[in-house]
């Protein structure tokens, strides 16, 4: 599949006059469209990436909820990947952190979840709009 996209975007550059050659005038026009499935690439991409972080965001909140061993390999590469954003959104906002009797509840994993899932909507009317 890359054969016909690299023969439709090979274009000839002549070098004594710095241009384009007449002959690939139509593969100039093809640029636009190899930049457009390039950056679609990329959004797709970071996409997906923040759609497995919101699920690993989820899981630690799920294992914190069940009080989970927390000694499990696991649980501990999955706090470790989810703790650092909401501790920082914590230490940044500390009014996030709401009282409950004599439980703390942290609201920085949620508001992180909510950020999360309005960049997700942001990247993909950026991969319509690309299309």
């Amino acid at each position: 599949m890359l054969t016909p996209l690299r023969a439709r975007i090979a274009f000839r550059y002549t070098p004594d006059t710095g241009s384009l050659d007449s002959k690939s005038a139509a593969a100039e026009k093809d640029v636009p469209l190899a930049m457009n499935l390039v950056l679609s690439t990329i959004v797709q991409i970071l996409i997906y990436l923040v759609r497995t972080y919101t699920f690993v965001l989820l899981a630690s909140a799920i294992l914190r909820l069940v009080r989970a061993d927390e000694t499990s390999p696991i649980v501990k590469w999955i706090h470790l990947l989810a703790d650092p954003p909401a501790r920082a959104l914590t230490r940044r906002f500390p009014k996030l952190v709401l009282r409950s009797g004599h439980q703390l509840v942290d609201l920085g994993p949620i508001i992180l979840l909510v950020g999360l899932g309005c960049l997700v909507i942001i990247l993909e009317n950026v991969l319509r709009s690309l299309a």
